[in-house]
């Protein structure tokens, strides 16, 4: 039973990032549901830009606790329920 990659959780921090031309973003953090190497369904935790384009921070197992995590990094934005 494979997972897709669902966003669940969106927040923007009050950390700013920029690139070589000089523009600049607030950092947000984004929350997947998604499942890892052994197929067991996980939650994944990004630092994005402004084009959605993200490195992944760190990965848990307990939603609550990601979810937790993620609204401790700036402010709620976006959340979207599993279907």
């Amino acid at each position: 039973m494979s997972y897709l990659f669902e966003q669940r959780l969106r927040v923007r921090s009050h950390e700013y990032n920029g690139d070589e031309t000089g523009a600049e973003w607030r950092v947000e953090y984004v929350l997947y549901e998604t499942s890892d190497e052994n197929d067991v369904r996980c939650f994944e935790l990004y630092e994005c830009d402004d084009r959605d384009n993200g490195v992944m921070i760190c990965r848990g197992y307990k939603e609550s606790d990601m979810r937790h995590l993620t609204l401790r990094l700036g402010d709620f934005v976006e959340w979207r329920k599993a279907a």
